[in-house]
């Protein structure tokens, strides 16, 4: 699952955010009895509307071949932070978004459309040098 982190409620915390119907379709599958683990742990956990503007970048995303089609859900998850404008998008993806790589294509892409790409991590890159 990939995570959406923002400071805009919390100055100093960071506070996840998601995008609803992505997040909990993927919390929800898989094994019932793990999968309600997941469901319980985002509960209560405020939910991002999914918008056109949101969309519309998802695709060109997949277009542009920033993210392959067949993982739509993480070009929605990176067009979701970045409209959103989060502080981090955590995941554990490392293959479509968090390495290196991806993530100089992923910068390179959103700065020429215009937006500044949130940062993107692993959950370990993120609560690194915090004991």
């Amino acid at each position: 699952m990939t995570a959406v982190l923002d400071r805009t409620a919390y100055p100093g915390a960071l506070r996840p955010v998601q995008h609803a119907a992505v997040v909990l379709r993927e919390a929800g599958a898989g094994d019932p009895a793990i999968s309600q683990r997941r469901l319980a742990l985002i509960e209560g956990i405020p939910l991002l509307e999914i918008t056109e503007a949101t969309l519309a970048l998802a695709e060109g995303l997949i277009e542009a071949g920033i993210v392959p089609a067949k993982v739509f859900n993480d070009a929605l998850h990176l067009a979701t932070a970045t409209v959103g404008r989060a502080d981090y998008l955590m995941t554990w993806n490392i293959a479509h978004l968090a390495g290196a790589q991806a993530r100089r294509r992923i910068e390179r892409e959103l700065r020429r459309r215009g937006f500044e790409p949130p940062p993107l991590c692993t959950p370990e890159e993120l609560g690194a040098g915090h004991d």
